[in-house]
């Protein structure tokens, strides 16, 4: 991450697009100090989410920020920013599942676990206008459409972010149901079968 902002700078200045690309750099410093925070509470967000969620928290921040804003990958790859928010939204609703107290029913995780990670896609729509309309920065790829065609990117966006929790959530009823379907019971006793000798013994 930090080769990419220094190269990111570096472009900038060569290009003379430094001014413009300010807003860029600020969120790859803001993704460099997330991923040190990050890698310093390792230990605890394995305890608490597991090995899996944790990697999958870091790549997101690599690939959206470091890929995204670094490398320009938004504007050259047409689905980029569509796969990440597919990918963020399956990210947040097992993140919101497991910020739930185990004593719950799995459906009503599962709900927390939607709620959550919708409203913070709704949250991320939030700062993307807020961003275009203090700085004109055209997240919500707006600019020189009109009607309805500029309300498209942030639907888009909406709807991927919303897949991605629903797909979540179906793997996290397929597989958490399972594992309290049945939480009493027993494992069989193994019965010891008796040989030709110890039977004659015993005689």
């Amino acid at each position: 991450m930090l080769v990419i902002i220094v190269l990111s700078i570096s472009r900038a200045i060569v290009s003379g697009t430094l001014e413009s690309d300010a807003f860029h750099i600020l969120q790859l410093g803001a993704g460099i100090f997330f991923l040190l925070v990050l890698t310093h509470f390792s230990d605890a967000l394995v305890g608490k989410f597991g090995a899996t969620t944790t990697f999958l928290i870091h790549l997101f921040i690599v690939l959206s920020i470091g890929g995204g804003n670094g490398f320009t990958l938004y504007s050259r790859f047409i689905y980029f920013d569509s796969v990440l928010h597919l990918f963020s939204g399956y990210i947040l609703a097992d993140v919101g599942y497991k910020l739930t107290d185990k004593t719950w029913p799995v459906l009503t995780r599962i709900a927390f676990a939607v709620c959550f990670a919708t409203t913070l896609g709704v949250f991320w729509e939030i700062y993307e206008f807020t961003g275009d309309y203090l700085f004109n920065l055209n997240m919500q790829r707006y600019q020189g459409l009109s009607g309805q065609a500029a309300l498209y990117d942030t639907m888009k966006d909406f709807i991927c972010n919303l897949t991605g929790v629903a797909v979540a959530a179906v793997v996290l009823f397929a597989t958490q149901n399972s594992q309290v379907k049945h939480p009493h019971r027993k494992e069989p006793i193994p019965v010891k079968v008796e040989n030709h000798r110890e039977r004659q013994l015993k005689k």
